[in-house]
């Protein structure tokens, strides 16, 4: 075994202070690692901004339209001489079943119909993406044709996974009120999808109110058709001014972060496997591997 006298501080690794020794010796290999490969980590931090900026310049802008809803949940309490309505205290089991509700399938296929969906995205130009991806469908030999049956049932599908896809609802702090967004690359489109989103919402509770009241008698039919969620609009959906995209200079520091992150793991791994000697500390070790 190799030993300096009057060097037991770098040997006593045990202690504190080799420790610490150990430490700053470490830090500084990966530093000068990293230094020494610095044209990796220009490479590789260039590339994704350069990915970056691709993808700045080719993204088509998103609008969100946002609508506001209050829900409340009133319930049929009878006492010995009247029979009255009182609203239950709203609990986020009951308001997330709301949420889930608003998302359904039910309720996307009724706008749908409602705004004739299927048609309009049908007319609708299609982004830079979709052609390319239809070109790509196009090499590999399947038509767009051969995808849809005679019924259109495919057309009406994407419709709906488009509605339940570009929805976003979620619950304003601990009130009764719900957010509700909806995205898409067209203003005018996210404004009339979220508010009929609403009047589809409305209109389903309705239609479900009515079909539990169907067995009951005319007296309590005619209050029943009272009770349940009860909604109510607070904000109508407008067409957004501003796209609601991350910003370009976000995500050029978010790429330029990653970059010098993934640069610097590939320098290191790089120099791990690398078994040159090219500091004074490294001379102890292919010693002791050598002859012990």
């Amino acid at each position: 075994m190799l030993y300096a006298h009057g060097n037991s501080s770098r040997e006593d690794t045990g202690s504190p202070a080799g420790e610490l020794s150990t430490l700053r010796e470490g830090i500084r290999w990966m530093f000068l690692a990293v230094v020494r490969s610095w044209t990796t980590v220009a490479a590789i931090t260039l590339l994704l901004l350069l990915a970056a900026v691709a993808h700045i310049l080719t993204r088509s802008p998103t609008y969100t339209a946002v609508s506001q809803v209050q829900i409340s949940n009133l319930r049929l309490h009878t006492s010995r001489d009247d029979t009255f309505f009182a609203e239950a205290q709203i609990e986020p089991r009951f308001l997330e079943t709301q949420m889930q509700i608003l998302r359904s399938e039910r309720i996307a296929s009724s706008v749908i119909d409602q705004l004739n969906l299927v048609q309009v995205l049908a007319e609708k130009p299609k982004s830079s993406l979709a052609r390319f991806a239809e070109r790509v469908r196009a090499l590999l030999g399947k038509s767009p044709a051969a995808e849809e049956d005679g019924s259109g049932e495919a057309a009406r599908r994407a419709a709906i996974r488009m509605v339940q896809r570009g929805l976003g609802a979620q619950q304003v702090g601990l009130s009764e009120v719900i957010e509700l967004g909806f995205s898409s690359d067209d203003r005018e489109l996210s404004a009339r999808i979220a508010n009929d989103i609403v009047r589809a919402y409305i209109g389903d509770q309705a239609a479900a109110r009515d079909d539990s009241a169907q067995t009951a008698s005319s007296w309590l039919r005619e209050r029943l058709r009272e009770v349940g969620p009860r909604a109510r609009v607070l904000t109508i959906a407008s067409p957004p001014e501003h796209s609601s995209n991350i910003r370009g200079l976000l995500i050029l520091a978010i790429a330029g972060v990653l970059g010098v992150a993934f640069g610097s793991l590939v320098a290191l791994t790089k120099a791990l496997l690398d078994g040159t000697v090219r500091v004074p500390e490294q001379v102890g070790s292919v010693v002791a591997a050598k002859f012990l």
